[in-house]
């Protein structure tokens, strides 16, 4: 009898495992994100117009505005060819600024280029990345 009540604890903590492993599995699977390039979204533009886009490139030197007393920002994204402006309402990084790169979420206008934001993500610079003036 010993041994059966062996038996059970063992297949009730592998199956638990298996449990365990499933969930935080499948908990990942649904925090994968991808965003769109700007030459992707110019491609898809047809096909994502009037949707939610997530969208990766950096901000347009310059074109920050900011509503006084309030958070509001216009600017825009640029990878050097392509621009898309975006209107965010909302709080913003300390590390928002002129050509920080960014991911924007939110609903794309293709006649207007224009992005109307429900999230703004800053991306951090890595600190490993190698000093440009070398050492």
């Amino acid at each position: 009898m010993r041994l059966r009540g062996r038996e059970i604890v063992i297949g009730c903590l592998s199956l638990g495992a298996l449990l365990i492993g499933y969930l935080v599995f499948s908990g990942m699977r649904g925090q994968q994100q991808y965003y769109l390039h700007l030459d992707e979204l110019e491609r898809m533009a047809a096909e994502v117009d009037g949707r939610g886009v997530r969208v990766n490139a950096r901000v347009e030197p310059g074109s920050i505005r900011k509503a006084p007393q309030r958070l509001v920002y216009d600017f825009a994204i640029t990878d050097g060819r392509r621009r898309v402006t975006v209107h965010y309402e909302g709080m913003v990084s300390d590390m928002f600024k002129d050509g920080i790169e960014v991911v924007v979420e939110g609903r794309y206008d293709a006649r207007r280029h224009h992005i109307e934001a429900t999230r703004l993500l800053t991306k951090c610079p890595s600190k490993y990345q190698a000093d440009a003036a070398g050492p």
